[in-house]
């Protein structure tokens, strides 16, 4: 897995950071992260996308 600069990237980074989001949103904490990571969503078309792009 490599991300947008090419570099490797950690498997066992990545898929923590995939669940943090998904328990900041299933709880909205912070505050509005569940509209953003919405919005990023159908802006990208792509969940993943989205919550890399929360990320950054």
């Amino acid at each position: 897995m490599a991300d947008e600069e090419g570099a490797k990237g950690s498997p066992f980074l990545h898929l923590p950071m995939h669940l943090t989001l998904s328990e900041q949103c299933n709880i909205d904490q912070p505050q509005g992260i569940c509209q953003t990571v919405e919005l990023l969503t159908a802006r990208l078309d792509s969940l993943h996308d989205a919550h890399r792009a929360n990320m950054q």
